[in-house]
This record gives structure tokens, C-alpha cells and sequence, in this order.
């Protein structure tokens, strides 16, 4: 140790004999860092790999059951007990499933899906309708901007001409991709009546295979002929609906006869789907994505730009309106570190300026943005984005920076005050804190480890923040290290004559008085009774806490934000009438209105949307920003839902009113059980039991009612004409819902070609006993003649997971009336366990954040034990004691509660942003009591003896704990009182660090010369 502290103070006296070496490292520091800046990745929310992988099976026509039983089980046989997954899960609805896995986070995500995809292609089983199995790697990504298209036209006016602005603005813009949103997926439909059919004397086979025939593109081969190789291909492919109405049909006759003289052929973007509306508008939402290396502002004024001219080229009826622009919140949030910044470091060094020289307080001022461009430098280095998640790096280090500058330009300046000359003041001023900043700094880093051990999605989110932390960590070192000493060269211990510099003597001397005066005296208080101090403590400390745990404080797995987008999201019973449920997601979408009405702001919104597909429905209000408007969005969800009041025909209606991951339902229960029908009644009996509660609304199920179902059986009859269940089904199916022959590209899209029956003709079970169907000897006969029909209810969507259907119950706790910590400790703590007592075999979690929560609780307590013990380590070696650390280590929870009466006192959630600001808070506490310790060694050492050393110590750390934690707090000071939603974000780590700071005075300054009083034998021994 002795010999690396030689080494050091080697390298630290060389750089302060070297004025030139100093300026260099900071010019080179600067330079890099801001020449690094336009090669550091951009994007306005972190696009990150988690691993999953999704699978995806449609097989259109069948039910929620035989997805389930033909393709979910099949793939959950094959992959739910592989060492890869670590959970499965599946959502199977009427012609489509979506199998995801969760792998482990050692697992290597392309060799885990060239796997998954080799197995998948080896199983036999899967029905031979079904369409291509998908196997892909899940990547979360999100949008730019998005665009609506909108104006009353037909839906394939609408359709050409997004499919003409996607195209555009792939080939002219900076994107990676463009999707559109709010329309099915194109088709081109070929639809006969039977009555035609029996005219012509032809089948939909006949029209089958022809068109199977007429729609490729054949190669013959290469020709040599004497002018050299000419390359022969047939062309079948039909690019618009002339091509297709001009191939020919060959009857039973012979005869040929053109499509379109015997079928409607139409554009068609799936059946029963209402148009996409925007301001009671048909449209279509246009989402853009950001290439990797563009700039989201500068990406978005183009995209803008793009959009405003291209206007100009589209049909007067067609409007062209911006829906959400993500690069104006990530400008803001950029623009409130900038702001934020500032302002803290100015407030920063005018509290320097109280209490020490000018320049002394300029030059530790510019600490921060050292540190802060020179992390810049390094984020290329480390593959580190800028997006919202790792600025907040930048805003929870802003008052922590100064710390360790602090330390160093206040030891060197009581040295300068002593009368020691200017370079050996320097010298000895860095080299005794040097090691003790170097051991500060690791403690602030393995704070942050913690984090590293959050497992799998929000990890993966967070983990670029943490070495963004660490960066700026290092920086932070060698600027206090190396370069400060050199810029604190010109202090001087004479008294200016100046008015600034009378000004900050006075103030100066006044804090001088306080120390010794006031301090002084309670020090000694504090040391003649220190049993009582740790009391006082303790017992402040145990109140906090206690409060804390009985229900009082809610807590959020992530800040509940308040959304400028407020969706009515509805979901309607199966088997309901298409026009009724139109007619109901009008009625809410009135209602919105009338709310925005009564609240005086039916000008505070920008647009509203309504979008109903099968039996789900939403109706979006855009509100103006909170500054443009009297009333709050949870006011308008009130009057929303007040006005809508009881609504016929509605199984249940959500208001999602909050932004980002703190959106959503707030309760969410999984049920799961083997027995469908035990399954449904503990779903029923946990929804009353929910909705008994107080303050608990919005109470819906994933269990759907089910709907009519026809089960077909071939009978004798049937099978000596040849039907089997195979040929039945697939025979029925072209009938009703059609058959997909072939695929192909159209102006940059895939379109499905489909040939059915009419849809105005198809029977309705009534009489589907007289449906003529043809046998496989081309004979027509009743499909009742050959078939077993049996009338059942069948399911419209399942749920399953590990093996298992669940059911997922969700609920919204209504904040004004029920506090949310105590709602649900009563589900977890009263109504599963009565539940799980009630129903035999019922596995019952909770879901949603609070099943996140679970998950990252345990890595977060085992990743907080390993950095205590790494802590622990460090400083038993540097102390040569066992004792020491648990001193310094101590009074962690202290200030932790100062931190918790913050969020009490605001009545601000407790919520992960809470905790990355208390991880913060024990990094900087630990420094404060490790110095002060530090402090004591150096004074017995000098010769003094304990109580004296002890004394001394706090006596000499009274003005540099105050100065840094009054910094800290004063840095955060602006972000407390904004009110943007971008500082929402950030405003309950603020509180935590700010809350907890303050108290560190007492903490450090009272507690820690208690306890080291009460342990003073140990510590001589």
C-alpha cells in the first residue's frame, strides 16, 4: 500500500511541477469529448436487445382450441423443458397464436433461435393449412414520430396512398423503417356465388387451380443462340385487378371463360374491421423508425418538412397531421439537462463562494462539466448511447461531481490558510486525500452495482446508464487528481480588499463562528453522551421506516406520469353485433367531448382516434400540453368515465391515462389451474372479491364468454363418397372463409390473393344443413347429408403459460379515495391466500409491474450485499481494521430514512427513480464518514490522542461536509420544482439524494463522532 501511495504521489507532484502536462490533459479531455459527440448514437428511447423470442402461427379459420391443441401444445411439448427457455408463454386467439420465450440471460440469443428455428421446422404435426411458422428475435424498439393519414375517402384510396408516402419516405429519409397502423393487412379477394358456379358448371377448385397456374413466374433456362445467351422466362404475375379478371377459367366443358365475367374481384383489408378513424375520419396511422446512426431531432424537423410538402401532392380530401413526435420529448429532456445544469452549477458555485475563495469555487465548479464532456469522450469507447435513460447518468451525478473536488481543494486550501508555500501546499493538500478520493470514488461505483444485477428487460434498459455513471466517476477522478491542483496554483492566504472578496471573507468568518461556536460546543455535547445521540437517532430513524411500512407511502415499480394521449380502452362480449359495437364506440367517443366540455376545454385537445377491431375497441383523446390547460388528465378521465356512466353490451372499460411504463393496469393477478372450468370460477370469485374493495375500479378478465361453435363429424355416408375430417374441414373452410392461393408483392407490400364464396350468400348455421358442397368425386350433395353437426360453445382466446392456461384478472386503484400499497397488500396478503385455500390445485401470482418487481427484487437485494461486502473489503484494508468499515457503512440507513420522509412530506410514490437516487445517496454518505476517519488516522498519527483526534476531525470536516451536501441539494434544487413531464421522471431520485444529502450533515457531522466515540477502544486497539 505504502509503496503504491509512493508511486501515486510520484504522478500527482510530476503533473503539478508540470503546468504544461495539466493543460494538455485538459484540452485533450475537452477536445475529445465534444469531437466525440457527433459519433455517439442518438436515439430518443433506448432500442436494446432482450432475450425472447417470438413465435408466431396463424391458421385462418380455426378456433382459440385448435391453435391450442394442433400448434401451442406441440411447440410447448418441444421447447417448455429446453435448458434454453426460462418461460414460455402463449396467447392463442381465433386463427393466430404467439408463443414467446423467455431465455435465460446466458443464453446466446442467434445460436438459441437457430435452434428454435431447426426444431420448429422438424415437427410433422402441424396442420398442413396453416400458414408459414415466424421465429424471430424479439427487438425493442421505439417509434420517432408518427403520422396520420386521414380524410374521407374509400378505404383503398386511403390505402394507395400510404402505401405511396411509406414508400417516399423510406427511399428519401434517414429511417429504418416505416410500418403502417390502423388498416388490415391488404387482399385481393375473389369472391363467386354459387349460383354462378352451377351456370358455368365449375368448381372453386377449377378457379383454384387456374389461378394457381396463371400467377407465377416460371423460368425455362438459358438459350445460346448465335448473338449468345438469352435468358426465357414465363410471366403469370398479376399486378392490379385487370390482370386478374382477364385470366382464363377452363369449364367441365372446356370452355374458357375470363375471371372476371363469373367473380367480383376487390381490394379488401379484412372482414368486419370498422376504418381506422382519425377526427371521425377513415385513416391510417404512418409509425417511422430511426436509422442507427441519425439524429432524432434533426431526423424529425426533416420528417416534418418531408410531410408538409408532400401535402401538396396528395388529393384536397386527404390530411396529413403529426400524431406524436418522440424526438420533442428527448429534446426537452436534453434541454432540461442543459437548464438544469446550468443553473445547478452556478447555485453551486455561489455556495462555494460563502465559504471559500473565488477561485477556489470557480475552478471546483468546473468539475462538472469536465467530467461531464469528458464521459462524452468515452461513451463511443463503451457503445453507449445518448437516448432518456442514460441522461439521467448526467442529472443524478450533477451534485455528486463536486464532492471529491471539494475534498481536495479544501485540504490544499487549509494548508494555503496555514501559511504553508503554494506548491507544497499542493502537493501535500492532493497527496494525503489521494488515496481516500480514489477509495470514494470506487465506493460511488460499487453502489451502482446493484443495477448491473437487475435481470432481464429492465436490466438490459438500465445497464448503459450504470457505465455511463462509472465514466463519469472516472473522469470526475482524474480531473480532482490532476488537473485542479494545477488551477488552484494562484491561492494566497492575504485577505483581498476588494467588495466581492469582503463580502465572501465575511461570510466566510460568519461560518467560522458557527464552527467554532456553536459546533464546537454540540460536539462536545455529542461526545460526553453518545449512547443518547445514537438513541435519538435510532429512534428517529425506526419512525420513518415503520411509517413507511404501514401502508401510508405508496410505492410504484416505476413513476406514475400523467400522459398527454388518454385511452378508453373497451372490450365487448363475444358474439356481439358488429353495428352495436360501433354504435357503442361512438357513444364513448361523445362522451370524451362532453367531459372536455364540462371542463371547459373542448379546445384542449389536438385530435382523438377510434379504432375497433373483433370484440376490442379504443377511442384516444390527444390533450394539449399540461401548461395549455386548466384541468389534469386523471380530471378528464373523472368526467369521462362519469359521463359515460353504465353502458349495455360493455364487458369492461380501462382508462390508460399515464405515460410510459408506469401506464397500464395497476393490478394485475394470474390465475392458472389444468381445469378450464375451476379456472373460470376463481376468476369469477376473484373479480367480486376485487371489486368489493374500496377504491378499486375498472375490474375486468382475460376469461371471454364463448361463442357459437359448429363441430363437424364425416358420417358413412360421407366417407364412402370420400370425405375424411381432413378434406370435410378443408372443403367447408373455402366455402366460409376461403383459401389463400398465392402471395406477392405490390407496391412494396405483401398481398394475400384469396378466392371465396360470396359473403352475402355464405348460410348461417340455421341452415348450414343445406349447404352444397362438392365430394371428392366432384359430386354436389348437403353438407348435413355427409356430416354429423353438433352445436357447441367454444372459447375465443386462451392464455397459457409454463405449461398451464391462466387467466389474467386487471383492476385500476383509484388513488383519490385508496392508497395503492395498501390495496394491494390486502390481494396479496388476504384474498389469495383465501383463494388458493378455496380452489384445490389454483396457482395464483401477481402480474404486471408487481411480478417485474418480484423478479428484480431478489438480483437488487443480492447485488446490494455483494457491493456492502465489496465496500466492507476495501476499506478493512485500507484501515487495517474489521471494525472501521461498520462505522463508516453504519450510517447508510440513516440518511436512507431522510430520504424516505422526502417522498412522505411530498407525497411523491416510492418508486425504482427513488432508489437509483438513495444508491447515490450511500455512495456519497460512506465518503463523508470514510474521510472523516480518514481525518482521525492523520491525527493520531500526528500524536494526538483519540477523543482529541475524534474532535479535530469533525471539526476540520465540518465546512466540506456542509459545503457538498448543501451543493448536492442545491444542484437538484431546480429539477424539485419543475413541472414538465420530463422531470416527473426524475423528481423522486431528486428527492432522495436532495433529503438525504441535508440530513448527512447531522448524520456525519453528530452520529458518526458518536459512534466512534462508543467504539474508541476498539479503534485504538
Amino acid at each position: 500500500m505504502k509503496k503504491n501511495q509512493l508511486l501515486l504521489n510520484r504522478l500527482l507532484h510530476s503533473m503539478i511541477d508540470n503546468p504544461v502536462a495539466t493543460n494538455l490533459l485538459t484540452v485533450v479531455i475537452l477536445l475529445v469529448g465534444l469531437l466525440s459527440f457527433s459519433s455517439i448514437q442518438q436515439e430518443t428511447s433506448p432500442s436494446f436487445k432482450v432475450n425472447e423470442i417470438e413465435i408466431i402461427a396463424s391458421y385462418p379459420g380455426a378456433t382459440a382450441q385448435d391453435m391450442e391443441q394442433s400448434i401451442v401444445l406441440a411447440i410447448e411439448q418441444l421447447l417448455l423443458n429446453h435448458s434454453y427457455v426460462d418461460e414460455l408463454s402463449a396467447q392463442i386467439e381465433e386463427g393466430d397464436a404467439k408463443v414467446t420465450l423467455s431465455l435465460h440471460d446466458w443464453v446466446n440469443r442467434e445460436s438459441a433461435l437457430n435452434e428454435i428455428k431447426n426444431a420448429i421446422d422438424r415437427v410433422s404435426t402441424f396442420p398442413k393449412q396453416m400458414e408459414p411458422i415466424i421465429v424471430s428475435l424479439v427487438q425493442e424498439e421505439d417509434s420517432l414520430i408518427e403520422i396520420g393519414l386521414h380524410g374521407n375517402v374509400s378505404p383503398l384510396t386511403l390505402y394507395y396512398h400510404a402505401q405511396r408516402l411509406k414508400n417516399a419516405m423510406a427511399s428519401e429519409l434517414d429511417v429504418s423503417k416505416v410500418i403502417l397502423e390502423g388498416q388490415g393487412s391488404a387482399e385481393i379477394v375473389i369472391e363467386v356465388k354459387e349460383m354462378v358456379l352451377r351456370q358455368y358448371d365449375i368448381s372453386l377448385a377449377d378457379i383454384s387451380a387456374a389461378l394457381t397456374r396463371n400467377l407465377t413466374d416460371v423460368p425455362v433456362g438459358n438459350v445460346a443462340t448465335n448473338g449468345g445467351d438469352i435468358v426465357i422466362r414465363t410471366l403469370g404475375r398479376a399486378n392490379n385487378l385487370d390482370d386478374f379478371s382477364n385470366i382464363s377459367i377452363i369449364n367441365q366443358d372446356n370452355h374458357s371463360i375470363l375471371l372476371g365475367d363469373i367473380a367480383d374481384l376487390n381490394y379488401e383489408f379484412g372482414e368486419n374491421i370498422q376504418p381506422f378513424m382519425l377526427n371521425s375520419q377513415p385513416g391510417i396511422v404512418l409509425i417511422a423508425y430511426q436509422d442507427t446512426f441519425a439524429k432524432p431531432v434533426e431526423l424529425s424537423a426533416e420528417i416534418v418538412e418531408f410531410i408538409n410538402e408532400y401535402q401538396e401532392n396528395i388529393p384536397e380530401n386527404l390530411t396529413l397531421t403529426v400524431l406524436q413526435d418522440e424526438a420533442e420529448d428527448y429534446q426537452k429532456r436534453i434541454a432540461l439537462l442543459f437548464e438544469n445544469g446550468l443553473i445547478g452549477m452556478l447555485l453551486i458555485m455561489f455556495v462555494l463562494a460563502m465559504f471559500v475563495d473565488i477561485r477556489l469555487a470557480f475552478w471546483v465548479s468546473m468539475s462538472i462539466p469536465v467530467a461531464i464532456i469528458g464521459a462524452l469522450g468515452l461513451m463511443p469507447l463503451l457503445s453507449l448511447p445518448i437516448n432518456m435513460i442514460t441522461l439521467f447518468a448526467f442529472i443524478i451525478t450533477l451534485g455528486i461531481l463536486v464532492d471529491d473536488s471539494v475534498v481536495v481543494a479544501e485540504n490544499i486550501h487549509q494548508k494555503v490558510l496555514q501559511g504553508i508555500e503554494i506548491k507544497t501546499a499542493l502537493k501535500d493538500g492532493v497527496g494525503e486525500m489521494a488515496m481516500p478520493i480514489i477509495i470514494s470514488v470506487a465506493t460511488n461505483m460499487i453502489a451502482f452495482l446493484p443495477v448491473l444485477f437487475v435481470p432481464g428487460e429492465l436490466g438490459v434498459m438500465f445497464k448503459p446508464m450504470t457505465m455511463l455513471i462509472f465514466a463519469i466517476f472516472f473522469v470526475s477522478l482524474i480531473e480532482a487528481l490532476f488537473i485542479l491542483p494545477h488551477h488552484l496554483s494562484g491561492l494566497k492566504p492575504k485577505v483581498n480588499t476588494t467588495l466581492v472578496m469582503r463580502w465572501q471573507q465575511a461570510s466566510v468568518n460568519s461560518f467560522n463562528i458557527l464552527k467554532s461556536r456553536y459546533y464546537a460546543a454540540l460536539l462536545k455535547k455529542v461526545m460526553a453522551q453518545p449512547i443518547l445521540v445514537i438513541t435519538i437517532f435510532v429512534a428517529i430513524t425506526s419512525v420513518i421506516f415503520s411509517w413507511t411500512l404501514s401502508d401510508r407511502v405508496d410505492q410504484s415499480f416505476v413513476p406514475k406520469i400523467e400522459s398527454t394521449r388518454i385511452d378508453a380502452e373497451i372490450e365487448f362480449p363475444s358474439g356481439l353485433p358488429y353495428q352495436q359495437k360501433s354504435d357503442i364506440v361512438n357513444y364513448i367517443q361523445d362522451a370524451g367531448y362532453k367531459a372536455l366540455n364540462k371542463l371547459d376545454g373542448i379546445n384542449a385537445h389536438k385530435y382523438v382516434m377510434q379504432d375497433l377491431i373483433a370484440s376490442e375497441a379504443s377511442v384516444t383523446f390527444r390533450l394539449v400540453s399540461d401548461d395549455l390547460r386548466t384541468f389534469s388528465a386523471l380530471d378528464f378521465v373523472d368526467a369521462w368515465r362519469n359521463k359515460i356512466g353504465p353502458v349495455a353490451g360493455v364487458k369492461s372499460i380501462f382508462f390508460d391515462y399515464q405515460v410510459g411504463p408506469g401506464g397500464g393496469q395497476e393490478i394485475v393477478i394470474e390465475l392458472g389451474h389444468q381445469n378450464s372450468q375451476i379456472l373460470a370460477n376463481a376468476s369469477k370469485k376473484m373479480m367480486k372479491k376485487l371489486s368489493n374493495i374500496s377504491g378499486v375500479a375498472d375490474v375486468d378478465s382475460a376469461l371471454v364468454d364463448g361463442k357459437p361453435e359448429l363441430d363437424l363429424t364425416v358420417n358413412q355416408l360421407g366417407k364412402s363418397l370420400g370425405f375424411d375430417s381432413d378434406s370435410l374441414g378443408q372443403t367447408v373452410r373455402s366455402i366460409f372463409y376461403g383459401d389463400i392461393l398465392h402471395r406477392q408483392i405490390i407496391d412494396g407490400d405483401e398481398v394475400k390473393i384469396k378466392l371465396r364464396m360470396d359473403k352475402d350468400i355464405r348460410p348461417f348455421a340455421t341452415h348450414i344443413n343445406d349447404l352444397i358442397i362438392t365430394s371428392p368425386s366432384g359430386q354436389g350433395i348437403p353438407l348435413g347429408e355427409v356430416a354429423n353437426i353438433n352445436h357447441t360453445i367454444a372459447t375465443t382466446a386462451i392464455d397459457r403459460l409454463d405449461g398451464n392456461q391462466f387467466v389474467e384478472i386487471t383492476g385500476s386503484v383509484l388513488r383519490q379515495t385508496a392508497s395503492a400499497t395498501a390495496v394491494m397488500n390486502r390481494i396479496e396478503l388476504d384474498l389469495i391466500p383465501a383463494l388458493v385455500e378455496e380452489f384445490d390445485g389454483l396457482s395464483v401470482e401477481l402480474g404486471g409491474s408487481a411480478r417485474v418487481e418480484s423478479k428484480v427484487n431478489m438480483p437488487l437485494i443480492y447485488g446490494a450485499l455483494i457491493s456492502l461486502a465489496l465496500i466492507y473489503a476495501i476499506l478493512a484494508i485500507y484501515f487495517k481494521s474489521y471494525l472501521a468499515p461498520l462505522l463508516v457503512i453504519v450510517v447508510i440507513p440513516f440518511c436512507l430514512s431522510a430520504a424516505l420522509l422526502g417522498h412522505i412530506l411530498l407525497g411523491v410514490d416510492l418508486s425504482v427513480m427513488s432508489l437509483f437516487g438513495m444508491i447515490a445517496l450511500a455512495g456519497l454518505v460512506i465518503n463523508g464518514a470514510f474521510v472523516m476517519l480518514v481525518q482521525i488516522n492523520l491525527a493520531i498519527k500526528r500524536g494526538d490522542d483519540l477523543m482529541t483526534s475524534i474532535e479535530q476531525a469533525a471539526l476540520s470536516r465540518f465546512r466540506p461536509v456542509i459545503i457538498t451536501a448543501i451543493t448536492t441539494a442545491v444542484g437538484l434544487i431546480p429539477l424539485l420544482f419543475e413541472t414538465s413531464t420530463q422531470a416527473l421522471y426524475l423528481i423522486p431520485m431528486a428527492i432522495s439524494l436532495s433529503f438525504g444529502t441535508i440530513f448527512s450533515i447531522a448524520t456525519i457531522l453528530l452520529l458518526s463522532p458518536a459512534l466512534f466515540v462508543v467504539a474508541k477502544k476498539k479503534l485504538t486497539a
